[in-house]
Order: C-alpha cells, then sequence, then structure tokens
C-alpha cells in the first residue's frame, strides 16, 4: 500500500512538473503573455509580453524569475538553445522593456529563437546553474511574427 501511495505520489509530481515545463500562453487586461516554469512562490519562470491595450499598448516585455534570487540592481541573463544565444540586461525587477517590438531586435530574436528551437531552452540569470525550461509548446506558440495582435 505504502509503495502504491509513493508511485502514485511521484506520478503527480511528474505530472505537475511536466504541466510547469510546457510553454502556456494567457490574456490578461490587454497583455498576451507565453511563458514556461511556474510562477509559485519559490518557482522560476520566464515570460515575453506583448501589450496590445492598456497602460503601454504595443510594448513588449521579457520577464525572469529565479527561484531563491533577488536582483539588487540591473543583472544579465543569457538565453540559449542548441547553439544560438540571445543575451539582455534586466532591471532590479528581472524584466526587460521595450516601447514596441519594432525597437526591440533582442526580443525579436528570442522570439524566434523560441518557436524554431527544438530541446530546451537554458537560462543563465543570477548564481547557480542555468535554468532549464524544454520548449514543449514553443513551436505552436510563438510564430513567425513577434506578438502578432499588434500589428493587426
Amino acid at each position: 500500500m505504502r509503495a502504491a501511495l509513493l508511485l502514485a505520489a511521484g506520478l503527480a509530481a511528474t505530472a505537475t512538473a511536466a504541466e510547469a515545463a510546457a510553454w502556456n500562453f494567457a490574456f490578461n487586461q490587454g497583455i498576451a503573455e507565453y511563458s514556461a516554469g511556474s510562477f509559485a512562490e519559490g518557482g522560476s519562470s520566464v515570460a515575453l509580453s506583448c501589450a496590445e491595450s492598456g497602460v503601454a499598448p504595443g510594448s513588449v516585455s521579457v520577464s525572469v524569475r529565479r527561484a531563491g534570487f533577488t536582483p539588487a540592481k540591473a543583472e544579465p541573463v543569457t538565453f540559449r538553445v542548441g547553439t544560438r544565444e540571445v543575451r539582455m540586461f534586466t532591471d532590479a525587477g528581472g524584466s526587460v522593456s521595450y516601447g514596441s517590438v519594432a525597437v526591440a531586435p533582442r526580443f525579436r530574436a528570442l522570439w524566434q529563437m523560441l518557436g524554431t528551437g527544438r530541446g530546451t531552452l537554458t537560462v543563465k540569470y543570477g548564481p547557480g546553474a542555468p535554468m532549464s525550461f524544454p520548449l514543449t509548446g514553443a513551436a505552436k506558440l510563438f510564430g513567425p511574427v513577434p506578438c502578432p495582435k499588434q500589428l493587426s
């Protein structure tokens, strides 16, 4: 009985980790958000956001959270898929913001890398080993044009 409970708990944890690792889309308050990871307390995540309306329509951003790490100042972040790499500097809150996708070449490069990449996105941010996010579901979300609704 105990072995069955342990096995069931392990399968549930694996399913939860897999769900948290897959890329997802959400739309809330005029912002389209493409994300992977866990937004729960103590979780790590990465998100690309496209503001379609609201306070800053047309703006785009990248946000990174690392469990146990709170930056005191701007920090470098490196995104890597295979041999391709995109580097940015976050603000003290872990975000990189641009007024529009037109003036955001690194945002566009990251979008393309996620849409065409295979395997895993690794993110070097803060101390310790890089974080890993499987690209499961990314190809379906990241089409050839970043933030397509902003262009319509």
